[in-house]
Formats: structure tokens, C-alpha cells, sequence
């Protein structure tokens, strides 16, 4: 399911996540990052 929820925070995590600094290991949060980075509207939104 993707929700509203996902919406929000989706540009916030994606930003974090690709600072270079050290963070402990969220392997559910790195999943979640992975599945809406495989989604085309996402990626065509980060390109944007």
C-alpha cells in the first residue's frame, strides 16, 4: 500500500538518507526507501 503518509515524508527520508554520515542500521526504513525508489512517479519527481 502506498498512502498519504508516504507522500509526506517520502522527500524528507529520501534527502536524509542520502546524506553521507553515519546513522544506525533501519533496515525497515532502508526497505521502504528501496520499494518507493523502484516507483516510476517517484523517480520521475526526484529527477524533476
Amino acid at each position: 500500500e502506498f498512502s498519504l503518509a508516504d507522500i509526506a515524508v517520502a522527500p524528507i527520508a529520501h534527502r536524509c538518507l542520502g546524506f553521507p554520515i553515519e546513522r544506525p542500521a533501519l533496515p525497515a526504513l532502508e526497505a521502504w526507501h528501496e520499494r518507493l525508489q523502484a516507483r516510476p512517479a517517484f523517480r520521475n519527481a526526484v529527477q524533476a
